[in-house]
């Protein structure tokens, strides 16, 4: 295969794996890694609580909560990170920031295609 065509994003805000990585990335960045791939502090400048789902039981976003509730401290606490998984379900969310001005369920995103939304 020479083509990608999946696009893959990063939820720090609501994702508990992609906000450890967040913040892992973010504290090297003056170490020998964010040279070797030329990574800058304009690279992490957007903010890990931009939310963009709202999930219940959470007020704000979900995955800085439920990483210092379970003192979740690298992207490496594979077990603790499943817990937090588990927990921000993200099959009861709501997605608040659309290409269109309506609030939609993700679950229901799931079931029609993002695609279909574009």
């Amino acid at each position: 295969m020479t083509m990608g065509t999946a696009v893959v994003t990063s939820v720090p805000s609501d994702s508990p794996d992609d906000y450890m990585s967040y913040l892992a990335l973010k504290n090297k960045l003056n170490g020998p890694d964010a040279k070797a791939y030329n990574i800058t502090a304009e690279h992490v400048a957007f903010p890990p609580d931009f939310q963009i789902i709202s999930i219940p039981g959470y007020d704000g976003c979900a995955a800085p909560i439920a990483c210092e509730r379970l003192k979740i401290k690298s992207p490496k606490d594979a077990e603790l990170l499943a817990q937090a998984k588990a927990e921000v379900d993200f099959f009861r969310a709501l997605l608040l920031i659309c290409f269109h001005s309506r609030v939609i369920s993700v679950g229901h995103i799931n079931t029609i295609g993002l695609l279909g939304w574009i």
